[in-house]
């Protein structure tokens, strides 16, 4: 029986939260019209997933009003910027003319079948702020170049619950603005947290759990200053765990469950009052 997880409700609750912030897609027909080539690639990529029921309404004959089909938000020049595609019922590789949405911030396609390698196509997307490709069955070895690829703008990495394999790549050190980087849940090789991590000191929610780290507890992590939640959660992690961890000040939920640590937890009591009280998300899963 596999082990309650508690971060991953709270991580896609706030999610959920950030893409209800985002702007609503109902412009003005002039700023619709403006860039109509990107309804033939919505219409494409539609196609290239084979048409599924939940993206019935793009359709040739409203082309002239894509902006408003579902599922689409567009910025004030008419070009698509917000796919919201989480549960569509979607199968497929993902199409590369996903890459050409030139203004494209904000791509969510949670829990869909979408298999194939990592898409590299997204690294055209260079205005990308918010991807989410989790609970999806891409396979492979994440791209060694994809830290450095993916763009500047990228705040939130969500890729749990894939298959992809090999090593976390170190690159991924490189993404200093990112505020989310969520690995959970995917068959890496054996292996440390790149010592590279030590840059993302902007995270606020980062989850590696059940991704085949071994070694002591990763030192990267203590210099992520802004965490509020960290989730290592059933891993091969040994040793002891660093009284540093709980300088981490910001830091409400974690989860360092089923691993191998040893020795004794010496917590301050200023830490220890903090993480007395489990929230509301971890009690609804019984921890």
């Amino acid at each position: 029986m596999a082990p309650p997880r508690c971060a991953c409700w709270l991580l896609r609750f706030l999610l959920l939260q950030l893409a209800l912030l985002l702007p609503c897609s109902c412009l003005a027909s002039t700023h619709q019209t403006a860039a109509g080539g990107e309804a033939a690639l919505l219409l494409k990529i539609k196609s290239l997933w084979g048409d599924p029921p939940a993206l019935a309404a793009w359709n040739a004959s409203a082309a002239g009003v894509y902006c408003d089909w579902p599922r689409v938000g567009c910025d004030t020049a008419g070009r698509v910027a917000n796919l919201t595609l989480a549960s569509a019922g979607i199968t497929g590789l993902f199409p590369n003319a996903i890459g050409n949405l030139s203004a494209l911030t904000y791509l969510n396609l949670f829990n869909n079948s979408i298999f194939g390698a990592f898409p590299t196509a997204l690294y055209r997307c260079t205005s990308i702020q918010y991807l989410d490709l989790s609970y999806n069955n891409l396979t492979g070895e994440l791209p060694p170049d994809m830290g450095r690829s993916l763009g500047e703008n990228l705040t939130t990495l969500v890729l749990d619950d894939n298959l992809f394999s090999g090593a976390i790549p170190p690159s991924l050190g490189s993404l200093k603005g990112l505020q989310t980087l969520c690995l959970s849940d995917n068959p890496f090789d054996a292996g440390e947290l790149p010592a590279s991590f030590k840059n993302l000191v902007n995270l606020t929610i980062f989850c590696a759990g059940n991704c085949n780290l071994v070694g002591e507890f990763p030192s990267s992590v203590l210099e992520m200053v802004e965490l509020e939640l960290l989730d290592l959660f059933n891993n091969a992690l040994t040793g002891s765990i660093p009284p540093r961890l709980w300088s981490l000040r910001k830091l409400q939920i974690l989860n360092l469950s089923y691993n191998n640590f040893t020795g004794d937890v010496v917590v301050d009591d200023a830490s220890r009052e903090k993480y007395r009280r489990p929230s509301p998300v971890c009690r609804r899963c019984g921890t």
